[in-house]
Formats: C-alpha cells, sequence, structure tokens
C-alpha cells in the first residue's frame, strides 16, 4: 500500500510539472541539452485576456515580438504565438540561438510590407512552426540547424523545410533540403495534395 502511494505521489509530481528536465534540441545533428523558457504572445482581446504575456493591438506589434524575444535567456527559447493578424513596422531579430517561434497554424499571419522579412534568424538552431507570413517572409541568412514545419511564406506552402546542411529522411527516402523544399500546393475541388513539380 505505502508502494502505491509513493508512486501516485511521484506521478502526480510529475504531471504537474514539478519535476521539469532539459528539453534536448537537435541542431547540426549534435543534441544540444538546455532548458527552454516559453513566452506567449497573442491578440489585444477577450479571448487572449490573461493567456498572453504580451498582447499586440495589430498596428506595430514588432514592438511587443521584441521585447518578448528579448525576454528569452541567453539559451534560447520559444514564442507561443496565439491565433490573430499581426501587423509589423519592422523586422523583428535577436543574436541567440536555439528559438522557436511557434503559431497556431493559418490562423497566425504576420503581415509587414509583403518586401521586408518579418523576422530574421539571428544564430542556429531556429524553428519556425504552424503560422502564415505575407509575401516578406523570414530571413534565414547563414544560419544552420534551422526548421520550418507548417508554414506558409507569401503564397508558397511548406510542410517541413530545413537547413541545406541537413536533409530530412522518412522511412529511408530522402524527403529534401533548403535547395529542393518539400513544398505542398493546393488544388482546386476537393482534389487529393499532388507533389510538386
Amino acid at each position: 500500500m505505502k508502494k502505491i502511494i509513493l508512486i501516485s505521489a511521484i506521478l502526480i509530481l510529475i504531471l504537474t510539472g514539478i519535476f521539469v528536465g532539459p528539453k534536448v534540441e537537435f541542431g547540426n545533428n549534435n543534441p544540444v541539452a538546455q532548458f527552454f523558457d516559453t513566452i506567449t504572445i497573442g491578440p489585444d482581446t477577450a479571448e487572449a485576456a490573461g493567456v498572453a504575456d504580451y498582447t499586440c493591438d495589430g498596428t506595430n506589434d514588432n514592438v511587443q515580438f521584441t521585447l518578448a524575444i528579448n525576454a528569452l535567456p541567453a539559451g534560447g527559447g520559444k514564442l507561443t504565438v496565439l491565433a490573430g493578424t499581426y501587423s509589423f513596422g519592422a523586422t523583428v531579430t535577436r543574436a541567440i540561438a536555439n528559438v522557436s517561434i511557434e503559431g497556431m497554424g493559418l490562423s497566425t499571419y504576420f503581415t509587414y510590407n509583403g518586401a521586408d522579412p518579418i523576422f530574421t534568424a539571428g544564430g542556429n538552431n531556429w524553428t519556425f512552426s504552424n503560422l502564415k507570413t505575407d509575401a516578406g517572409s523570414i530571413d534565414i541568412g547563414v544560419t544552420t540547424g534551422w526548421l520550418m514545419e507548417n508554414v506558409t511564406l507569401g503564397a508558397t506552402v511548406y510542410g517541413l523545410r530545413t537547413s541545406a546542411s541537413e536533409n530530412i529522411v522518412d522511412n529511408g527516402r530522402d524527403l529534401g533540403d533548403a535547395t529542393t523544399p518539400i513544398v505542398a500546393k493546393v488544388y482546386a475541388s476537393n482534389a487529393p495534395l499532388k507533389p510538386a513539380a
């Protein structure tokens, strides 16, 4: 009976987050263990009230994103972006590695001027997932270990896109790299998606 109570207590502690361990990120094929801080950003609406660490009003939202990314520790961290349209007046970046910017899918939309990048990766191992940008896109520069997953840049949808130095393999098949990204094209009607040409 004491063993059951002890095991139950340990499970409760684990499930409630008392035991927090390092998150292992893989970039350049080398595991890097680090503690990952998460900051949440959302629109300044009732839906996001009390949920977001930073809220945006749809005008120069780059200011709040710059504050949020600067609040991450030097080892990196994660920005969780709630659904909404975020209008930027400048590109957002920070010279650190191991940054993850994760939205809620197509309902997380970033717009700037359609020409300049929304974000510029400021170090290696940046990850962008579940978001959409205008044609200004995201600037990766010469960084390595970057990843884009379920990202729409302008009119192009990327299911998975990685840095040129790291190919993605699925069941032994090479799925591509930055020079030959995996691109999903949307077809009219309910026809299934076809491989990009």
